[in-house]
């Protein structure tokens, strides 16, 4: 009796790994159902977004109302409006790069791959496979299991195939768009650090002794274009200490001229500013 039982066992064993049968195609496309969820919270995440920037927009702008509003910062346009300029956005690869630098490109691309990949997910894969699941005849499965692949039984084959192939294309998809987005970046990356070194760097150059009759910036700067060579920008050194003696001075002499009682006491302080700025210019430091 034991021993028969032990043959029993022995054969049902080996008799379901030669014929996996449908148990198999359940676990090979059960890898399939996270992408389907993500795909399925993808309209919800952009309605609730859509929601919460719309009703917080005039709240945020009424609890900080001494906030300096940047003019290149452009709101968010109302409604789903946003996607457009989103697009619009990723779409101009020059002006991203530039503006934002290759890490925001990058971080851009990887979150439109995503949208690509979800997209497809939620139009063609999730209401077929939700219509093999919820189809498929099983009086012991109710709820919400009827919506997954625990729903189909054991001897509906042909649904675990459907199940499979679309799988199989949904992997294929998936393969297609991570090689050519990576080959999209691996370009991208060399036309950026080409461009780069390209480019001429430019160094500071520290200069002395300069006359004053030519310390200003547009004397200087017709000078040095003569050299060759694009210069980014003149620095004056000293210039706003300069400029602030030269205002304190004005007001001092603002301030003696309309208390002439005051000249003989207030000539100390005039001369003071008055004698910095001269010996500035006279050291050619300004």
């Amino acid at each position: 009796m034991g021993s028969s039982i032990n043959t029993w066992e022995l054969t049902r064993i080996t008799g379901s790994m030669k014929n996996p049968g449908p148990k198999t195609l359940k676990m090979t496309s059960s890898t399939s159902a996270p992408r389907n969820v993500y795909g399925g919270l993808l309209i919800p995440c952009v309605g609730l977004f859509t929601w919460l920037k719309n009703s917080h927009a005039d709240r945020d702008r009424q609890s900080q109302p001494g906030c300096i509003e940047d003019q290149e910062i452009r709101p968010l346009p109302p409604g789903i409006d946003w996607l457009k300029g989103l697009k619009d956005m990723v779409s101009d690869n020059e002006t991203l790069q530039r503006k934002h630098g290759l890490d925001s490109y990058f971080m851009m691309r990887f979150l439109h791959v995503a949208l690509k990949l979800l997209i497809l997910l939620l139009i063609t894969i999730l209401p077929a496979l939700l219509l093999v699941y919820y189809t498929a005849r099983n009086d012991s499965i109710a709820g919400l299991d009827k919506l997954s692949i625990s729903n189909v039984p054991e001897d509906q084959g042909a649904r675990c195939w459907i199940i499979v192939i679309i799988a199989l294309l949904a992997n294929l998809y998936f393969g297609h768009v991570l090689s050519d987005e990576f080959d999209v970046i691996a370009r991208t990356r060399q036309r950026y650090l080409q461009r780069v070194s390209q480019s001429g760097v430019s160094a500071t150059i520290l200069m002395t002794e300069i006359p004053a009759e030519i310390w200003n910036r547009e004397t200087l700067t017709q000078i040095f274009a003569q050299l060759g060579g694009a210069v980014v920008e003149v620095m004056l050194l000293h210039e706003r200490e300069c400029t602030t003696k030269e205002a304190e001075h004005s007001q001092l002499l603002h301030t003696a001229g309309s208390r002439p009682s005051g000249k003989l006491r207030l000539r100390s302080r005039v001369m003071r500013p008055q004698e910095w700025v001269d010996e500035m210019l006279g050291r050619g430091h300004l």
